[in-house]
């Protein structure tokens, strides 16, 4: 057996689906660039144009060097356990173990709270994304058909989502996630119309907010570019994972055109509406248009496809790492398909029901 040196890992991954690195970046710009980049103006207004600006380019440098670091540490991890692969929890015991002698005791712990804060984190994303996506349907039924809550919206969510959650590797979504970028240019076309419409005079954008306001910016940006278990398991499945962590691969290139993205998208958009932005640009467009419609519609199916991208990671910890190796190999099809049906079902029934108990501590009633 040669020297552990010698071991790449990369070598020996065998995934029964690899992406392409195109495939990758695809994956990676429609998973990061969401809900958060609509209420970047909003984090922009919270901080004052040039605090944000300064901190977006910080906070997405810390996300990209922490995700390098991470990514790398696994990499060193899996040649000197010579496994082609390791999960986000094995890779937390493993180094554990390979640490100080007083920490070792908490590997296990610290292996069931690494699986809980990914599946908590992306289950909380897609619970956003319903909500998110049913108000787009809303705002778009209320002027073109008639009024109702957004929370029958979500109701007809349930079985569109648990439909594209049935796509059981995220090679196969790259076609879906390529019509869906394609589609975002639009959707940012026809934002960009609006906010360049109308301007307000520079002279009214704030430079620096009420510090009580920067953790609001910071928390909206944090949410707009962190994915940590999505990049890893984008990873996992690459044909060519050596080209996703490199200074100048996949991963970079991704967050460096996000990062500028968001950076001009924002600025525009609190220069445009000012003190009046909404928490997302979306509730800033006219109802009766039709271009801002559209725009609402392209956003919805833009976030309905990212959907199962964000669940994916708990998918992957709870069938992959926990479940799939207690069910007989002839029934695993059907229980990953029933998993992936439970998680479905609860990204939208979770934030259903917050809605509706709210709805009913306020009014007393369900309308």
């Amino acid at each position: 057996m040669g020297d552990k040196d010698d071991y790449n890992p990369y070598d020996y991954r065998e995934g029964a689906h690899p992406m392409t690195d195109f495939g990758a970046f695809l994956n990676l710009i429609k998973a990061i660039l969401g809900t958060g980049v609509l209420a970047s103006p909003m984090a922009f207004r919270n901080a004052g144009y040039l605090p944000a600006i300064i901190g977006t380019i910080i906070i997405g440098g810390l996300i990209i060097y922490s995700k390098m670091i991470l990514l790398s540490g696994m990499y060193e991890l899996e040649k000197r356990k010579r496994v082609p692969l390791m999960t986000y929890s094995e890779a937390m015991v493993t180094a554990v173990t390979e640490g100080p002698n007083s920490l070792r005791c908490l590997k296990n712990l610290l292996s069931y709270v690494v699986s809980g804060m990914l599946i908590i984190n992306h289950f909380g994303a897609c619970c956003v994304y319903v909500v998110f996506i049913a108000n787009c349907m809303k705002d778009f039924g209320d002027y073109y058909w008639t009024v109702i809550d957004n929370r029958y919206y979500m109701l007809m969510e349930i079985v569109p989502l648990c439909l594209i959650f049935y796509i059981t590797n995220l090679n196969a979504l790259v076609p879906y996630v390529f019509v869906a970028n394609l589609s975002l240019i639009l959707g940012f076309a026809i934002l960009f119309y609006y906010i360049m419409t109308d301007m307000q005079p520079f002279s009214e954008m704030i430079t620096f907010q009420d510090v009580y306001y920067y953790p609001f910016f910071f928390g909206a940006t944090m949410f707009a570019f962190d994915a940590p278990g999505l990049v890893v398991a984008i990873e996992a499945n690459m044909k060519n994972p050596a080209h996703f962590r490199n200074i100048c691969g996949v991963y970079v290139q991704a967050m460096i055109i996000i990062i500028t993205f968001q950076i001009a998208f924002a600025f525009f958009g609190y220069w445009s509406y000012g003190e009046q932005v909404a928490s997302t640009i979306l509730q800033n467009l006219p109802s009766n248009a039709v271009l801002s419609a559209l725009a609402r519609i392209i956003f919805a199916i833009s976030l309905y496809i990212s959907h199962p991208l964000q669940g994916y990671v708990p998918v992957d910890v709870l069938w992959n790492n926990w479940l799939k190796a207690k069910v007989p190999e002839n029934r695993q099809l059907a229980w990953e398909l029933v998993v992936r049906t439970i998680i479905a079902l609860l990204t939208d029934i979770k934030p259903l029901l917050v809605l509706i108990v709210l709805s009913t501590h306020r009014s007393g009633t369900f309308r």
